[in-house]
Protein backbone atom coordinates (compact mmCIF):
# COMPACT_ATOMS: atom_id res chain seq x y z
CA UNK A 1 0.00 0.00 0.00
CA UNK A 2 2.67 2.41 1.32
CA UNK A 3 4.44 1.89 -1.92
CA UNK A 4 1.50 2.15 -4.41
CA UNK A 5 1.40 5.48 -2.37
CA UNK A 6 4.90 6.56 -2.65
CA UNK A 7 4.83 6.01 -6.75
CA UNK A 8 1.76 8.34 -7.14
CA UNK A 9 3.00 11.10 -5.01
CA UNK A 10 6.68 10.49 -6.98
CA UNK A 11 4.86 10.21 -10.69
CA UNK A 12 2.62 13.52 -9.15
CA UNK A 13 6.11 15.22 -8.19
CA UNK A 14 7.08 14.73 -11.97
CA UNK A 15 4.20 15.60 -13.83
CA UNK A 16 4.37 18.89 -11.41
CA UNK A 17 7.93 19.75 -12.20
CA UNK A 18 7.33 18.92 -15.98
CA UNK A 19 4.78 21.39 -16.05
CA UNK A 20 6.66 24.46 -14.32
CA UNK A 21 9.59 23.68 -16.71
CA UNK A 22 7.45 24.15 -19.34
CA UNK A 23 5.82 27.07 -17.81
CA UNK A 24 9.05 28.45 -17.54
CA UNK A 25 10.02 27.83 -20.95
CA UNK A 26 6.69 29.78 -22.33
CA UNK A 27 7.15 32.72 -20.28
CA UNK A 28 10.79 32.88 -21.59
CA UNK A 29 9.68 32.61 -24.69
CA UNK A 30 6.73 35.25 -24.00
CA UNK A 31 9.53 37.54 -22.58
CA UNK A 32 11.54 37.41 -25.97
CA UNK A 33 8.80 37.52 -28.04
CA UNK A 34 10.00 34.38 -30.11
CA UNK A 35 7.39 32.06 -31.14
CA UNK A 36 8.25 28.14 -30.61
CA UNK A 37 8.53 27.68 -34.47
CA UNK A 38 11.69 28.98 -34.68
CA UNK A 39 11.04 32.38 -36.38
CA UNK A 40 10.37 35.24 -34.50
CA UNK A 41 7.75 37.71 -33.97
CA UNK A 42 6.65 40.85 -35.77
CA UNK A 43 7.26 42.96 -33.04
CA UNK A 44 11.10 41.93 -32.77
CA UNK A 45 11.59 42.79 -36.35
CA UNK A 46 9.76 45.35 -37.12
CA UNK A 47 10.96 47.90 -34.63
CA UNK A 48 14.37 48.66 -35.83
CA UNK A 49 13.37 49.41 -39.55
CA UNK A 50 10.35 51.47 -38.45
CA UNK A 51 12.34 53.40 -35.95
CA UNK A 52 13.53 56.98 -37.67
CA UNK A 53 17.02 56.09 -39.19
CA UNK A 54 19.33 58.12 -37.25
CA UNK A 55 22.13 59.76 -39.00
CA UNK A 56 25.30 57.38 -38.51
CA UNK A 57 27.69 59.71 -36.75
CA UNK A 58 30.87 58.17 -35.16
CA UNK A 59 34.14 59.15 -35.93
CA UNK A 60 35.61 55.29 -36.35
CA UNK A 61 34.99 54.29 -39.80
CA UNK A 62 34.24 50.64 -39.02
CA UNK A 63 31.47 51.81 -36.60
CA UNK A 64 30.12 53.52 -39.78
CA UNK A 65 30.43 50.38 -41.61
CA UNK A 66 29.30 48.38 -39.02
CA UNK A 67 26.27 50.61 -38.12
CA UNK A 68 25.36 50.38 -42.50
CA UNK A 69 25.35 47.36 -42.29
CA UNK A 70 23.19 46.64 -38.78
CA UNK A 71 20.38 49.45 -40.49
CA UNK A 72 20.38 47.15 -43.55
CA UNK A 73 19.61 44.13 -41.78
CA UNK A 74 16.35 44.73 -39.15
CA UNK A 75 15.97 40.96 -38.93
CA UNK A 76 19.33 40.29 -37.51
CA UNK A 77 20.85 40.19 -33.72
CA UNK A 78 23.21 42.51 -32.59
CA UNK A 79 26.01 40.32 -32.48
CA UNK A 80 25.63 38.34 -35.40
CA UNK A 81 25.47 42.13 -37.55
CA UNK A 82 28.77 42.10 -35.77
CA UNK A 83 30.83 38.88 -36.12
CA UNK A 84 29.51 39.56 -39.67
CA UNK A 85 31.06 43.20 -39.74
CA UNK A 86 34.08 41.98 -38.45
CA UNK A 87 35.17 39.40 -41.48
CA UNK A 88 33.96 41.35 -43.75
CA UNK A 89 36.08 44.74 -42.69
CA UNK A 90 38.87 42.46 -42.52
CA UNK A 91 38.26 41.23 -45.92
CA UNK A 92 37.56 45.01 -47.68
CA UNK A 93 40.29 45.96 -50.06
CA UNK A 94 41.71 49.57 -49.17
CA UNK A 95 40.01 51.63 -51.83
CA UNK A 96 36.87 50.34 -49.98
CA UNK A 97 37.49 51.25 -46.48
CA UNK A 98 38.69 54.89 -47.60
CA UNK A 99 35.47 55.81 -48.15
CA UNK A 100 34.70 55.17 -44.41
CA UNK A 101 37.76 56.66 -43.45
CA UNK A 102 36.93 59.85 -45.14
CA UNK A 103 33.28 60.03 -43.97
CA UNK A 104 35.12 59.63 -40.19
CA UNK A 105 37.46 62.64 -40.90
CA UNK A 106 34.45 64.46 -42.34
CA UNK A 107 33.12 63.91 -39.09
CA UNK A 108 35.95 64.71 -36.63
CA UNK A 109 36.06 68.35 -38.24
CA UNK A 110 32.41 68.59 -38.18
CA UNK A 111 32.85 67.82 -34.82
CA UNK A 112 35.89 69.84 -33.97
CA UNK A 113 33.76 73.07 -35.71
CA UNK A 114 30.89 72.62 -33.85
CA UNK A 115 33.07 72.10 -30.78
CA UNK A 116 31.22 68.61 -29.69
CA UNK A 117 33.32 65.86 -28.73
CA UNK A 118 35.64 65.25 -26.24
CA UNK A 119 35.77 68.24 -24.16
CA UNK A 120 38.68 68.04 -21.36
CA UNK A 121 37.42 68.88 -17.95
CA UNK A 122 40.03 71.50 -15.89
CA UNK A 123 40.36 69.92 -12.48
CA UNK A 124 41.22 72.85 -9.68
CA UNK A 125 44.55 72.47 -8.25
CA UNK A 126 44.41 71.12 -4.76
CA UNK A 127 45.85 73.52 -1.72
CA UNK A 128 48.50 71.02 -1.68
CA UNK A 129 49.68 71.63 -5.26
CA UNK A 130 49.39 75.00 -4.93
CA UNK A 131 51.94 75.16 -1.82
CA UNK A 132 54.25 72.93 -3.52
CA UNK A 133 55.10 76.20 -5.90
Amino acid sequence: VFEETDKKTEQKKEADAEQARLDRCRRRAERKAICRCGQESRTGARSRSRRRRRRIISQNPFIIFYLEMYYKMPNKHVTEVARQAGKEWCALPQEERIKYIRLAEREKKRRRRSGRGRRRIRRRRRRRDLDSD
